[in-house]
């Protein structure tokens, strides 16, 4: 298959499409310095009418991204490629450690809850971590994490209760 390409002064040349695709990769690998200081220089002079034009195009077209963004997020949200990277970036976000992390400390406690060393069936485990400081204590099943939420990580409520 072929293609056209606008050579100087406007003149078009029949190109093989592998061939045009071979000749981009190596124009781009060997001025890579140079195009990432055009295109930067570009941007920083057109700033302020970029941010407008993309600002008008999403009030134009408001309802069409919403619905694409739907649709798109629809399609993915079951596949163990999105629940694994929505994950990592909770634990990422919530409490600073990578998903690597998580199961470690998940192997470590042999897959279970580091109060009752129940097993969970969904096996999913929610990481314990101190309010004040941060610190990550371990990996409980959700009563657990539960129970603890209710005596306020304070172990004097639960020795008045059980007084």
């Amino acid at each position: 298959e072929f293609s056209w390409r606008i050579k100087t002064k406007g003149l078009r040349q029949a190109i093989c499409k592998n061939c045009a695709a071979t000749y981009e990769r190596w124009y781009r690998g060997l001025h890579r310095p140079h195009l990432i200081e055009e295109s930067q220089r570009y941007y920083n002079e057109k700033r302020e009418k970029l941010l407008a034009d993309k600002r008008d195009y999403y009030q134009n077209n408001k309802e069409h991204l919403k619905l694409r963004n739907k649709q798109y997020y629809d399609r993915i949200k079951d596949t163990p490629e999105y629940k694994r990277h929505s994950r990592e970036y909770a634990l990422k976000v919530k409490f600073g450690i990578s998903l690597e992390r998580y199961e470690e400390m998940l192997q470590a406690q042999n897959g279970a809850c580091a109060i009752c060393q129940h097993i969970p069936s969904d096996k999913f485990l929610v990481v314990d971590h101190c309010h004040s400081t941060g610190k990550i204590r371990g990996l409980l099943c959700r009563p657990c994490n539960s129970f603890l939420g209710r005596i306020a990580d304070n172990p004097s409520h639960l020795i008045s209760y059980l007084s």
